[in-house]
């Protein structure tokens, strides 16, 4: 149960928090970010009413339409954890988050790697969009932190715009879906990683996946960008081969 006084102080720093950006002002990086934790701190709280969010906002779960209190809002325990990975993206003002929350199962509380997007347009939250997959106990060790190059900023003079930002993060799924890791600029050292997954050196494609679904890529919009981080953050749907042909392999 929700403590009326978390709830009624949430909702206060929120209030201070939207007169700090009003309507025909843009919320800046601080601000985003402080959506964001404000965002989770709702949704822990199991508390819709504690956000602005806009009377038509169009929620989306792990693909799936639903209403504000549904979902996550029902079940969702703690976090986020210290592993926190935060992509204001102040030109299109949105916010992504990803990172580390504890839910209700089945047994006992159980660990998730939670993605969020969230749109905001005149102080409202437009649209909010979650994908959440659960955690092996295994992986967990590889979840404490971000690594020190994800919160890291980036020189002034080595940031990428906006769009070259935004070019780059879209090629990572022509890279997948070509599985040809040429085709995205990867550093040496880098690793890709995926829920349930062992970590896979970027050239490693998804050739066995591909062979057996048969299908191309599913991709979605937008691409968040963060110069000062140099993050970019997306996500895609590609179908994966089960007994009922439903699920649906997800890639952050």
């Amino acid at each position: 149960m929700k403590s009326p006084k978390k709830t009624t102080a949430l909702t206060a720093f929120f209030t201070l928090l939207l007169a700090a950006c009003s309507n025909d002002s843009a919320c800046d990086r601080d601000c985003l970010i402080d959506l964001t934790n404000s965002y989770l701190a709702a949704l822990v709280a199991r508390d819709p009413s504690a956000v602005p969010l806009a009377p038509d906002i169009a929620f989306v779960e792990n693909i799936k339409r639903m209403k504000p209190g549904e979902g996550l809002w029902t079940n969702a325990v703690s976090g986020p954890t210290d592993f926190a990975i935060y992509v204001p993206d102040v030109v299109q003002q949105q916010a992504g988050f990803m990172g580390v929350m504890e839910r209700e199962g089945e047994n006992g509380d159980q660990a998730v790697l939670l993605a969020v997007r969230l749109k905001l347009e005149h102080g409202q939250i437009t649209e909010a969009e979650h994908l959440i997959a659960p955690v092996n106990a295994d992986n967990m060790q590889r979840l404490q932190k971000p690594r020190p190059g994800l919160l890291s900023e980036v020189p002034a003079g080595n940031r990428k715009d906006h769009d070259e930002l935004a070019k780059i993060g879209l090629s990572y799924y022509d890279a997948l879906d070509d599985n040809d890791g040429s085709l995205m600029p990867f550093a040496d050292d880098c690793e890709r990683h995926a829920p349930q997954d062992e970590p896979a050196h970027h050239r490693e494609g998804r050739r066995q996946h591909r062979a057996r679904s048969g299908a191309a890529l599913r991709r979605r919009a937008p691409v968040l960008s963060s110069g000062l981080a140099g993050l970019r953050m997306a996500s895609i749907e590609l179908p994966a081969l089960s007994s009922n042909q439903e699920n649906v392999f997800r890639h952050l």
